[in-house]
């Protein structure tokens, strides 16, 4: 059974849904969403600054040669 945003609120508060539960159930949705994209920029950003340590400490210098007398 769902519950309709006008019908009364099953916490027992007597507010109707949208006035009370549902704001909060919005509320959690909202801040999931965030955490994940957050952690996904996080994760993307973690990735770059990887691949710019790589890239920057494989670096080919050129062999000397020294000879010694």
């Amino acid at each position: 059974m769902s519950i309709g945003w006008n019908d009364p609120c099953p916490c027992g508060s007597r507010k109707k849904y949208k006035k009370c539960c549902m704001n909060k159930q919005q509320n959690h949705e909202i801040k999931r969403v965030r955490q994940r994209r957050f952690f996904g920029q996080k994760y993307e950003l973690s990735q770059m600054v990887q691949r710019f340590l790589d890239e920057s400490t494989s670096v080919d210098y050129p062999k000397l040669d020294i000879r010694l007398p």
